[in-house]
């Protein structure tokens, strides 16, 4: 499960697998230990834990998990090394490992199994990919073949999706950022596509907002979803989702998602 949710918890993985999380912690070690793992922390206190902790009290989720008053260490993710992934393949679908990872980007991709794991929870994902060899996409734009690789694929009831979490503040040159350079590129891909669709998955809801608003003129389809973290993680089966199309008067769900 580890090369299946890359940068896990041990808390996540003793839910996934009904085992006390001490026997689980006490097993990640030893792979660790045998090369077969490794494990690296992140600095976003509020992507700690796939579950928050609801305050006996007020009943309010906290958004830096808490236990007794305090607050919970950081934890260790766990990633498959490529020792690790050798063996992984022999039992089981596609996995991701990596050789070593940046801390610079271990929210971002901790944001993407966290996706991962509300949606696994909901839906039977067919499909779900992310290793960078299998993300390559090709697409024309301004008469140019351009590639790109989004940050995950999967399928749910027949549709497939790519996935762009957008952890952190676009950037800019020549009065573009990348986030319009992606827009553009998913226009030439998916407008013409009945059976896929881009998800953009924001931290906070307000980006959405100002997402749509930049957007909306230029890009009234329906091939592109947006929606926020929160939401994904809470409610990944219900109508959390917005278009540039008709943001305003409707939002939509996967069970929507068929033209």
């Amino acid at each position: 499960m580890v090369g299946t949710f890359p940068l896990i918890a041990a808390e996540e993985l003793a839910k996934l697998t009904s085992r006390p999380v001490v026997q689980v912690r006490k097993r990640l070690r030893q792979f660790l230990a045998a090369g077969y793992l490794d494990r690296i922390q992140g600095t976003n206190e509020s992507l700690t834990y796939f579950e928050e902790v609801e305050c006996e009290q007020c009943k309010h989720v906290n958004r830096i998990a808490k236990l007794g008053g305090r607050t919970i260490a950081t934890p260790w993710f766990w990633y498959l090394t490529p020792k690790g992934e050798t063996e992984a393949v022999k039992y089981t679908l596609p996995v991701v490992a990596w050789k070593e990872k940046s801390k610079n980007i271990v929210d971002h991709d901790r944001g993407l199994t966290l996706i991962h794991l509300a949606l696994h929870s909901k839906f039977d994902l067919f499909h779900w990919l992310q290793k960078r060899e299998d993300m390559r996409q090709t697409a024309e734009v301004d008469g140019q073949s351009v590639g790109f690789y989004p940050d995950a694929r999967f399928n749910i009831e027949g549709i497939n999706y790519f996935l762009e979490y957008q952890h952190s503040t676009p950037s800019s040159r020549n009065g573009e950022t990348d986030l319009d350079v992606k827009v553009k590129r998913y226009n030439a891909l998916l407008k013409n596509r009945k059976d896929a669709k881009v998800i953009f998955v924001f931290t906070e809801q307000n980006h959405v907002r100002n997402f749509l608003n930049r957007i909306e003129k230029d890009y009234p389809y329906r091939w592109l979803w947006t929606t926020d973290m929160e939401s994904v993680k809470h409610n990944p089966g219900g109508a959390i989702f917005w278009c540039p199309k008709d943001y305003d008067v409707h939002t939509y769900s996967f069970s929507e998602a068929s033209p």
